[in-house]
């Protein structure tokens, strides 16, 4: 149809029904209201899905502290976790923040630490060989004065100790706390290292003469991790670097913060040195 006397159909309950012309106006005014009502529904779901989408992305605290782990371990959980961690920026650098510190422990807390590290209570020495395996006794103390301590002259101190000191794992079967040797000493080689000094070892037997086991002991702390005798034996450290590594990565005003702190440790810690080597090389980029 056509011309001045044109006419629309509307479908009703009762069946079709002719519209006059001037109705038209009326259908298309609550037509677009329709579409626009459905078009804002639609932008507010999807705004929803975006927002539990970025909300899901945030790394748990758990499936953290199960990454933070696997850094500590071997390969190929290492990379897989160093992997997790680099596309999950703002989460990872939250965690390290309240994991890394700088590698600096005083005297007196050290013998507190030692003192705790002698306990029978499993929890305490447990935690304090934690602490230890990060803050390495040798940030404050030679290797001879800590092995002359009255602390550490019996079981179970003095194997737990040479544990910290030797980088085994207490549930390793190899370490002195699961040998249980009667006597551990710390025995110089009649060698000289290509650094002028000499080896040493930790000897267990059971008399005062015999070694039956023996722990490398490495008395200089800028040779820990990274020395080929006894690289790897702070898998603490080795697990500062690979964290320390990612905030490089991530470049953020954050992470420059974390990586300064962890700058202010003993300067010749591994750890230590490895982060002002990553601020030397950043502010030669600004």
């Amino acid at each position: 149809m056509s011309g001045r006397g044109l006419y629309y159909l509307a479908v009703e309950p009762m069946g079709l029904q002719v519209l006059p012309k001037t109705a038209r106006s009326s259908m298309m005014r609550r037509t677009f209201a329709y579409l626009l009502l459905t078009l804002v529904v639609v932008l507010t779901l999807t705004a929803n899905l975006v927002h539990a989408q970025s909300t899901s992305a945030m790394m748990s605290p758990h499936h953290l502290s199960q990454l933070w782990a696997d850094l500590l371990g071997g390969e190929p959980s290492s990379t897989r976790a160093v992997l997790k961690l680099s596309k999950n920026p703002d989460s990872a650098t939250e965690f390290f923040a309240s994991e890394l510190s700088p590698l600096k422990i005083t005297k007196q807390e050290l013998l507190g630490a030692i003192t705790e590290l002698g306990s029978d209570d499993d929890r305490q020495w447990r935690v304090a060989y934690q602490h230890l395996s990060y803050f390495d006794p040798r940030l404050a103390m030679g290797l001879e004065e800590l092995l002359s301590l009255d602390s550490v002259q019996t079981y179970p101190a003095r194997h737990r100790l040479v544990d910290v000191l030797s980088g085994l794992s207490i549930d390793d079967p190899r370490s002195a706390i699961r040998q249980r040797y009667k006597v551990i000493k710390l025995d110089k080689i009649n060698r000289v290292t290509p650094f002028g000094d000499h080896f040493f070892n930790f000897c267990g037997g059971d008399t005062e003469n015999t070694c039956r086991a023996n722990w490398w002991a490495e008395p200089r702390l800028e040779r820990l991790n990274v020395w080929p005798m006894n690289e790897g034996a702070k898998k603490e450290w080795t697990r500062i670097i690979r964290a320390l590594s990612l905030l490089e990565s991530f470049d953020s005003p954050r992470a420059r913060e974390i990586i300064e702190s962890v700058a202010t440790g003993h300067p010749d810690a591994q750890p230590t040195k490895f982060a002002r080597a990553i601020l030397s090389v950043q502010s030669k980029k600004q």
